[in-house]
This record gives C-alpha cells, sequence and structure tokens, in this order.
C-alpha cells in the first residue's frame, strides 16, 4: 500500500501533517462542520465503500476497487478535491479543483510495453515433418512467456516488404521447399534481415528446392546417412546458442549432410558422421547486413519439441533470442 501525504490546516491556523491510507483522511477546523458541495471523481480507494466527506472543509471520503468515483465531499474553501464515492468498473482520471496538487502521482495501473513480434513460419512446399506442430506450440508458449508477440501462419503473402516489417524474427520451424514463397518473397526476406531483421531456421528448414536462399540460410540438405541415430556432438566457441548446452551434447536425431554449405558460416555445434572422419557442421550463425541469421540441423522427433528439452530450452530459443538481438 502506497499513503500519500497531505497537509492540512487546524482551525486555530497550524498546519499539520497527515497520511491517506486506503481512504482519504478529512482535513477539517471542526469534525462536523457544515456540510456543502464538493468536487467530483476522486480516487478510488483499496477496500470499503467510502462516504461523503463531512466539515467545512478538506477532502472527501472515497470509495473502493478501481470504481467510477462520485460523490459529495464536504465545502472546500480555497479549492480541494472532492470526495469519491463508488465500487466497481474502471478507473477514471481524477477530477481537481482549482488549488488542486495536480503534480501528485497516480496510482492508475500502466499497460506493459508491446513485445517484439515473431513470425513462426510453417509454409512447407516439399517434404513436412510431423515435429512441425509440437514445434511451433511449444516455441509459441516459450516466446510468449518472454514477452514476444508470437504468430504462427503459412502465408507467403507476409514475404514482402510490407508483411515482413512488423516482424523482428522469422523462423523457419522446418519449412521446406519454398518456404518464402516465390522468388519475390525470397528477394524481400533477404533485404528485411540485412535491413536488421533476424532469420532462424532449424531442421528441414534445409530442405530446398534452390535458389538465393539457400545460400542464406546456409546449405541445402544432403542427407542424413544411418537415419536416426544417437550421437554424441560438441559445442564450439561460447556462442549464446551453446553455452548453456551440455558439453558433450548427447542426443538421437537425424544427423544432416550438406551440400552448397556457406564457407561464411560460424560454425556452433558437430556431430560425429556415420563410420568416422570429419566432424559435420550442424549448427550456426553468420551476421548479414545488420541482420543475424541461425540455422541449427537438429529436431527431427516429436520428442525433441517439449518443456523441458535442452534442444528446445538451451540451442533453439537461445537462438531466437540472439536473433532478436537480445
Amino acid at each position: 500500500m502506497r499513503y500519500l501525504p497531505q497537509v492540512c490546516r487546524t482551525a486555530r491556523g497550524a498546519l499539520i501533517l497527515v497520511l491517506a491510507g486506503s481512504a482519504v483522511i478529512a482535513c477539517s477546523p471542526a469534525n462536523n462542520g457544515p456540510g456543502g458541495n464538493g468536487g467530483t471523481g476522486g480516487a478510488p480507494a483499496a477496500s470499503g465503500s467510502g462516504g461523503a466527506g463531512s466539515g467545512g472543509s478538506g477532502t472527501g471520503g472515497s470509495g473502493s476497487g478501481g470504481a467510477t468515483a462520485s460523490g459529495t465531499g464536504g465545502s472546500i474553501p480555497g479549492g480541494g478535491t472532492g470526495g469519491a464515492v463508488g465500487s466497481g468498473g474502471t478507473t477514471p482520471a481524477p477530477a481537481t479543483d482549482a488549488g488542486a496538487d495536480a503534480s501528485q502521482p497516480s496510482d492508475a495501473p500502466t499497460t506493459p510495453p508491446t513485445g517484439q513480434k515473431i513470425l513462426l513460419n510453417m509454409l512447407s512446399t516439399s517434404f513436412r515433418h510431423e515435429s512441425e506442430v509440437p514445434a511451433s506450440q511449444v516455441l509459441r508458449d516459450k516466446l510468449t512467456a518472454l514477452g514476444f508477440d508470437v504468430q504462427i501462419a503459412k502465408d507467403p503473402a507476409l514475404f514482402s516488404d510490407a508483411g515482413l516489417a512488423p516482424f523482428k524474427v522469422v523462423v523457419m520451424v522446418s519449412a521446406s521447399g519454398d518456404p518464402a514463397g516465390p522468388a519475390a518473397g525470397v528477394e524481400a526476406l533477404i533485404r528485411w534481415v540485412k535491413n536488421g531483421g533476424g532469420l532462424v531456421g532449424f531442421h528441414g528448414a534445409t530442405v530446398l528446392n534452390g535458389g538465393p536462399y539457400v545460400s542464406f540460410i546456409g546449405g541445402s540438405f544432403a542427407g542424413h546417412p544411418g537415419g536416426i541415430r544417437p550421437a554424441s556432438c560438441d559445442s564450439v566457441g561460447t556462442h549464446p546458442t551453446v553455452v548453456k548446452m551440455a558439453k558433450p551434447f548427447n542426443t538421437r536425431d537425424e544427423i544432416y549432410t550438406f551440400a552448397n554449405y556457406n564457407a561464411q558460416n560460424q560454425v556452433v555445434l558437430t556431430c560425429p558422421p556415420l563410420g568416422g572422419g570429419a566432424p559435420l557442421p550442424i549448427s550456426w550463425y553468420r551476421m548479414e547486413g545488420t541482420g543475424r541469421v541461425f540455422y541449427t540441423a537438429m529436431g527431427h522427433g516429436n520428442e525433441l519439441w517439449t518443456a523441458t528439452s535442452a534442444l528446445v530450452n538451451d540451442h533453439v530459443v537461445p537462438g531466437i533470442l540472439w536473433a532478436a538481438g537480445r
């Protein structure tokens, strides 16, 4: 509870300081002075139902519960604030008579700022992964809890200068084939990223039909020898996308190999190839103009997309936060 100081004058002219808590304290030279018409409005009280103020001068009583308050206070020579009576409803701006202190702080709640907007894009024109649905749901819940405004869609019309303008990050939820629609959509997406947007993709987001988007996301799917298999993967460096991951990161997933690999990718996670050999690049990031790109090949199975999943909490969500500049 917040207590607001008020200064009152006694019947002999002396000034006294009183504290108003859940109800407004009446300042009066005589407790039962003659009534009169006070101002209307006034601030709602925290509890109870306020009565009208009385006395030769001072402030009327106040109502409860954020009410649309109205009432008749005591007579207020020289100006002051009228009493408030009421309960329920919405809180209006307090009305003041001449002489009221307009600089007194307001208790009215403030609207929290709108979160940054994220598009979870599910536009696939090629192979569709069953895990796209649980992935979109858990990411929506996680990101909403972090203050983002999340939209799930598979609308190619969003891939235009105007369509992308409201978003801070676009997440390709295993979106394959032509995930940004026709060539004009790809061009708009590339412009948007280079001008400060964030692009995140995972798993099937590199199963592509070709075009400039392949190099932009970082490569194209070439295969996953051995299918779904256990792998002990290693993080590289201390990028936010891997700093929380276990070392090694043990998983059971499809381990992709890539063609058309972009040599500018900054690799943050590698996994061993089937049969041995050089570690395979699995996750990477890259700056593009003033924008950011992050991709991970992880995420084939439904069981990987839960609220407690290490892939979600320690890798993918940090990747989205990094792409958003957080």
